[in-house]
């Protein structure tokens, strides 16, 4: 009888230990220790938010310009449709904005 419950707490340390060796593999993997001594360093934590809020602004701007060029784009077009009801409104609008831009 001891010695069955010697087998059975070895096959059952074994598997802990397995258990523990897939864990630290993983952790490794997730390179967890460079993201807690990153958590823990303010300056790089702050320079890299800072540089994030500045991509994300210039990408704004970037991508609100195009889009507004493209619906700048798609009301000229429309403009030379002569469409008869909106045709004066969007030369109009289209007028405002020229005379905003310089």
């Amino acid at each position: 009888m001891d010695n069955k419950e010697s087998i059975h707490k070895k096959k059952a340390l074994e598997r802990i230990e397995k258990k523990l060796d897939d864990i630290g593999l993983r952790m490794e993997k997730m390179k967890l220790i460079e993201y807690v001594s990153y958590l823990e360093n303010p300056r790089k934590l702050i320079w890299a938010n800072f540089v994030g809020g500045v991509a994300k602004g210039f990408g704004t701007v970037v991508g609100l310009t195009v889009v507004t060029a493209g619906v700048l784009y798609f009301l000229k077009f429309l403009l030379t449709l002569n469409l008869p009801l909106i045709s004066s409104y969007i030369a109009e609008f289209i007028r405002l904005i020229q005379k905003e831009l310089g």
